[in-house]
């Protein structure tokens, strides 16, 4: 027994004699040398002055205990591993849904991108059918997004483009290039414009795809006619002015042997041969006057800065010119107020706004019916310019032409100023004359009043500030 045993029993003993009793565990070693776990309950009997002690053998109980506590940790283990697992699981969801939010939040950039771009995009089929559309296409279709998927895109297209657009896909299906082309596309209402069409083929794992773009071009198209027009009637106005020379050169020899034969071979003033070359004479001054009003108005004479001018004595020479050449239905008056202020412009702006707005009132009457052409001072309170849409005030030298012809229809009243516009036949009319007289009114700081009535006719009222 060693010395520390002895003492732990020594304690025992003491702890039996002074509390009476104690219950403990320890360890027996039999006779084969094997160790059992014992527990020993000891009383002491103070009467008869000794300790009884009881044994138990607690081994199968102990290492019941053991395995029980190794069990437990196990399961523990367990536990805390299967702990660890779902909170790995909660972290990689919560990353797959924070990625799956800023997937959505990029797919819907895309999709605002797609669906608000300033040019319409369609995937067809091979077959041209509508697989999908974003809302700018729609728009310019004039149809709702979800009306037009499934539909062939010749749905939209004019009937004389079916050809066009046959040979464009075929070379989009068999280039890997972009192909574009213009067509003119029609809407769900009906109503037709041009387009570009860039088409490109789009191949994916499963299928071919046509990717189609395409913008309303329409406008730009309209100024291209117009750039072509205006280039026509430039060239125009050249050859007249080079007719006009040669013209005048002509009216010169007519008018230089005239006069000579007048002078030379006729004795008698007042023979009937006199009268008629007195005629030919007056025509071919008539004509030489008419013809520098034409170069005028052609700008073919020199150009003359603006000055102050009375506007009067051009008014009246613009005037005699219209008179030669409105047909002889039409009534011309004119009144024209004494001692009007000079303003400061260029004669030959005042000739052709009176010109424009003459011929213009010429056609608006017809055959039968009057123009009226009044210049005077006037005091306009509260008025609104036709061209600037300002409101006008103060004292101003009014060029009014007023005519009793079929009015300006309400539908096209904004639009009398657009170059080329006209609802006149072809080859009635270029659409240029109010558009003209628009450029002097801007270019001289001036204003426009127009007023129209489909009963009592039409007013246009060029107003100029005093010099």
């Amino acid at each position: 027994m060693g010395s520390t045993e002895f003492e732990f029993k020594q304690d025992l003993i003491g702890d039996v004699f002074q509390l009476g009793t104690t219950t403990f565990e320890t360890q027996h070693r039999r006779k084969d040398g094997s160790q059992w776990d014992v527990e020993i309950h000891t009383a002491f009997v103070e009467e008869d002055n000794f300790v009884v002690a009881f044994l138990k053998d607690i081994s199968e109980c102990n290492r019941a205990e053991q395995l029980l506590k190794k069990t437990t940790l196990a399961e523990r283990n367990k536990v805390s591993k299967k702990d660890s697992a779902i909170y790995e699981l909660q972290q990689n969801q919560l990353k797959l849904e924070t990625q799956n939010n800023e997937l959505q939040q990029s797919r819907g950039h895309y999709v605002d991108l797609f669906d608000f771009a300033p040019i319409g995009y369609l995937m067809l089929t091979t077959k041209g059918q509508i697989s999908e559309i974003n809302l700018t296409g729609a728009k310019l279709l004039g149809i709702d997004r979800q009306q037009a998927l499934n539909r062939h895109i010749g749905y939209f297209l004019v009937a004389e483009e079916y050809d066009h657009w046959y040979l464009h896909n075929i070379r989009t299906l068999k280039h890997k290039e972009k192909q574009s082309g213009e067509f003119c596309l029609r809407r769900e209402d009906d109503t037709t414009f041009y387009a570009l069409l860039d088409c490109q083929r789009w191949d994916t794992s499963t299928t071919t795809m046509v990717h189609l773009s395409f913008t309303d071009i329409t406008e730009r198209r309209q100024l291209e006619q117009q750039l072509r027009q205006a280039q026509k009637m430039e060239v125009l106005g050249q050859l007249t002015g080079g007719i006009a020379h040669d013209f005048s050169n002509i009216l010169a020899v007519i008018l230089g042997y005239a006069n000579l034969a007048r002078e030379r071979c006729v004795e008698d003033p007042s023979s009937k041969l006199t009268q008629y070359l007195g005629e030919v004479i007056s025509a071919s001054e008539r004509g030489q006057d008419l013809i520098a009003k034409m170069l005028a108005y052609s700008r073919t004479s020199p150009i003359v800065s603006s000055l102050p001018v009375d506007i009067s004595v051009e008014v009246k020479k613009v005037v005699d010119m219209l008179i030669a050449v409105i047909p002889a239905g039409i009534k011309m008056t004119t009144h024209i107020e004494s001692a009007v202020h000079a303003v400061r412009i260029d004669p030959i702006d005042v000739q052709q706004v009176l010109v424009n707005l003459a011929i213009n009132a010429r056609d608006a009457i017809g055959d039968h019916g009057c123009i009226n052409i009044t210049l005077k001072h006037s005091r306009i309170n509260d008025a609104s310019c036709a061209i600037c849409h300002e409101n006008i005030n103060g004292d101003y030298l009014s060029l009014e032409v007023t005519d009793n012809g079929i009015g300006i229809p309400a539908p096209i009243i904004s639009r009398i100023f657009d170059p080329f516009f006209t609802t006149k036949e072809i080859g009635k009319g270029s659409g240029l004359g109010l558009s003209m007289v628009q450029g002097v009114v801007k270019k001289n700081n001036g204003h426009l009043l127009v007023k129209t009535d489909p009963d009592l006719g039409t007013s246009f009222q060029l107003l100029l500030p005093y010099a």
